[in-house]
């Protein structure tokens, strides 16, 4: 079994994650991404391939069972990595019901991958499950980005920017069907989504090299 192990970069401490990748198709799109994780992520990748025993189905655990129905229908089928310091990257198929595609629960992790996802949704959809292991009492929740003040994390036209385009499926609601500006929307959604989420992860990754992540709000 893998866990976390951790070595000396620059002034916070860079966490080792083996990562095991389902098939050489998961590989080949996921091998030109891994180097753009931040580097306080040390990647490892196995050469075996396949699934570990050590993943199970989500519908298997006894946490599932304990679920209300709204909240099943999010882990339906989805693979759940349990091994801690590890990451499992599998290929995300329409036999899978649920919607969480991204999974971390003590320092173990797991990341489907889309045959519609791009480069930077695949780096952005790692990075985004790494955070969530070093956020460890909520001063850097990868999820809180509509939440968090923008002046604390952009700046100058950024700021004015985010508040009109962050929160793309909000514009979808706010322009009629047939309108330019809802197509206009729709066609942008994913890069406006994957421009800010990139900006936004850059910005608590940096929280936690200062170790801000593990005190006040800074």
């Amino acid at each position: 079994m893998y866990w976390d192990v951790c070595v000396c970069w620059g002034d916070c401490m860079s966490v080792k994650v083996v990562v095991f990748v389902e098939d050489e198709w998961v590989w080949s799109r996921i091998k030109g991404c891994l180097k753009n994780v931040p580097p306080c992520w040390e990647l490892e990748v196995s050469d075996v391939r396949g699934t570990p025993l050590f993943v199970e189905i989500a519908n298997n655990m006894d946490w599932f069972r304990k679920l209300q129905d709204k909240d099943k229908r999010v882990f339906d089928g989805v693979p759940i990595n349990t091994c801690p310091g590890s990451m499992y990257i599998y290929r995300w198929g329409e036999d899978i019901p649920g919607s969480a595609i991204g999974c971390c629960s003590g320092g173990a992790y797991s990341v489907g991958v889309k045959t519609t996802d791009s480069a930077i949704s695949i780096v952005n959809r790692i990075t985004h499950e790494l955070i969530h292991g070093i956020d460890h009492n909520g001063k850097c929740n990868p999820d809180c980005m509509l939440k968090i003040d923008p002046s604390k994390w952009l700046v100058g036209w950024q700021i004015k920017a985010f508040n009109m385009t962050g929160d793309p499926d909000n514009l979808l609601r706010l322009y009629p069907k047939g309108s330019t500006k809802r197509w206009l929307v729709w066609i942008f959604r994913d890069w406006l989504v994957n421009y800010w989420q990139k900006k936004f992860y850059a910005y608590l990754t940096d929280k936690y090299i200062r170790g801000a992540c593990d005190a006040g709000d800074t």
